[in-house]
């Protein structure tokens, strides 16, 4: 490394100037004046993370190009430099098997009948389910997607959410998306600004109630 690495006590007394300053907006620009967009991820929950990005970068654009795991390459973002709020990600078919179960918004459940990728509606929700080269067979991935419109034949799908991540009091059950809309209310009201946030429930006593913080 020290052959390609060279000590630079310019940049170095660069770096240490900017980030001991106590304002941080902007400092992506600051200290990487070229930058003209970041490649992130700002769908499902790390959506919490938009006024971040947007403090540390001065409203930078946000790309979010690709919906992929560990397991499979699902799509692409055929519009990356759309609004968070309007990612759909377009299928590419030769990645994988791909069939879905139909999920029911209101109720939560998940059909067991599987469908095909040629018989989605657009407007139901649906969990992904895979059959990848590498060998996995009908692995439920666990995200929850929505059916936005089609590309050519290829369907376009918006991310909304992991399966099961809620929060269930007895009958009453409250899901990220939730938590999100009474924080970014909070937030208004006390003129703050939230970086992350997490929630629990305590059953432990009568009546049970979550805590988010």
């Amino acid at each position: 490394m020290n052959q390609v690495l060279k000590p630079d006590p310019e940049l170095a007394s660069f770096m240490t100037q900017e980030c001991s300053k106590d304002n941080w907006e902007g400092i992506i620009t600051r200290i990487w004046p070229s930058t003209k967009y970041l490649d992130v991820i700002v769908t499902g929950a790390m959506a919490q993370y938009i006024p971040t990005l947007n403090y540390y970068s001065r409203g930078l654009p946000l790309a979010c190009t690709m919906y992929a795991s560990s397991e499979c390459y699902f799509g692409l973002n055929l519009n990356p430099m759309c609004k968070p709020s309007e990612v759909s990600y377009t299928i590419m078919p030769n990645m994988a098997y791909f069939e879905f179960l139909p999920h029911e918004p209101g109720s939560g459940s998940t059909s067991s009948k599987l469908v095909d990728l040629v018989d989605i509606e657009v407007g139901k929700e649906y969990e992904l389910v895979i059959t990848t080269y590498a060998g996995l067979y009908r692995y439920r991935v666990g995200d929850i997607l929505r059916v936005t419109g089609f590309h050519n034949s290829a369907p376009q799908f918006h991310f909304v959410r992991r399966k099961n991540v809620l929060l269930s009091i007895d009958s009453d059950k409250t899901t990220s998306q939730s938590c999100k809309r009474r924080l970014r209310m909070h937030q208004s009201f006390w003129r703050s600004s939230i970086q992350v946030w997490w929630s629990t429930r305590v059953t432990r006593t009568q009546p049970r109630f979550r805590v988010t913080t």
